[in-house]
């Protein structure tokens, strides 16, 4: 389509256009219009509202100074931008600004001392500056798609797919929940340039999913709440408790290091994978245990039948076979476990206690 059809196109659309730089103030006609647009947000209220219009074109800086009407929908659409290099930018400036109808696409988008009311926005192919100021002034995006966010995102609820979070301009890119619930679905962790070293920043109280692909989570200190975390990223959970992770990542965890002691009182478990909804698949499990001489340590496993945790098999290490470091084949005669509660203990049949070490690596999904 050339640039004449692709004008008149918009035009039947009833668009009015906006340009910081190159357009004049006014509200006669043709100003507004594609070929003199009008250059301030107070003269672009009046030619929306007087023409009936919904779509605004901008380019350059556009400050949102107050809230704009909820009875429409709106789409602000910028210029293209490629490679970081965006030509329109949309600041929301001013304390409880209502942009819930506002669909806002290929912009440079940012609020400054102001927190969004209503249920927020929506967000196509932009780039995502810093969102709310503080964990107790947060706004809401009610959907952002194929979104770059690089700012610090303060939300107190929000729909986010097909998103990357960059830590591209010498920061990590931080999230914080506040109060509400959210959903990350489809996301990618980059530290900038294509790689997948960056961080995100998990700040204060979360409740939500995190479905997320490279890089690493980290949760602060200061963070409450409950969050599902799926995809490939790592973990780093600094909140000692504070959140309770429900973690289906489908992927190789790092080796845990088993190094317990067998008595006779009671199992010592080596491993209990045991929440509830999860499904586990259990790689790898070397164990090796001390020398009982005269007594022996029984390896049991226990997987679910019928609903019910129940003993499938045991192996006996003793004072002949204790140098050797078994394997689940060697113990089970399985290469890999599979499902939703795997438990396996080890107990010492006298005597004691006897120290069990070894490592084991897991899946969840």
């Amino acid at each position: 389509m050339t640039d004449i059809k692709l004008l008149a196109k918009r035009e039947t659309q009833n668009a009015v256009y906006y340009d910081s730089v190159n357009g004049v103030a006014g509200t006669a006609w043709p100003i507004g219009t594609a070929f003199l647009p009008v250059n301030n947000e107070a003269n672009l209220r009046t030619i929306v509202a007087a023409r009936n219009a919904s779509y605004i074109f901008i380019s350059g800086a556009l400050s949102i100074t107050s809230s704009w009407p909820t009875n429409r929908d709106y789409v602000f659409e910028g210029k293209n931008h490629k490679n970081d290099n965006i030509t329109s930018q949309v600041t929301i400036v001013g304390p409880g600004l209502d942009v819930t109808r506002i669909t806002f696409r290929n912009v440079y988008f940012e609020t400054t001392s102001s927190m969004l009311i209503g249920l927020g926005p929506i967000l196509e192919e932009c780039i995502i500056g810093n969102v709310g100021i503080s964990a107790s002034i947060d706004s809401d995006i009610r959907y952002a798609k194929n979104c770059l966010i690089q700012g610090q995102v303060f939300l107190n609820i929000g729909f986010l797919e097909n998103c990357v979070f960059t830590d591209e301009y010498n920061y990590s890119p931080q999230l914080s929940v506040q109060g509400g619930n959210f959903v990350v679905i489809n996301c990618r962790i980059g530290g900038g340039r294509g790689n997948d070293n960056g961080q995100l920043i998990i700040g204060d109280n979360v409740n939500g999913i995190l479905d997320l692909y490279g890089g690493q989570i980290v949760f602060l200190a200061t963070c409450t709440g409950t969050v599902t975390v799926s995809g490939t990223c790592d973990i780093l959970d600094q909140s000692a408790g504070g959140v309770t992770i429900i973690d289906r990542r489908n992927r190789p965890r790092a080796e845990v290091a088993v190094n317990i002691t067998a008595i006779l009182a009671a199992e010592t478990n080596v491993f209990n994978l045991a929440v509830a909804t999860i499904h586990y698949n259990v790689d790898t499990l070397i164990l090796k245990s001390a020398d009982p001489g005269a007594n022996n340590v029984t390896v049991r496993l226990y997987q679910l039948v019928n609903g019910a945790s129940t003993l499938i098999k045991t192996f006996t290490i003793t004072t002949v076979n204790f140098a050797t470091y078994f394997t689940l084949m060697d113990m089970f005669g399985v290469p890999h476990l599979a499902g939703d509660n795997i438990r396996i203990t080890v107990q010492a049949t006298a005597g004691g206690p006897y120290v069990v070490v070894g490592s084991y690596c897991f899946r969840s999904a």
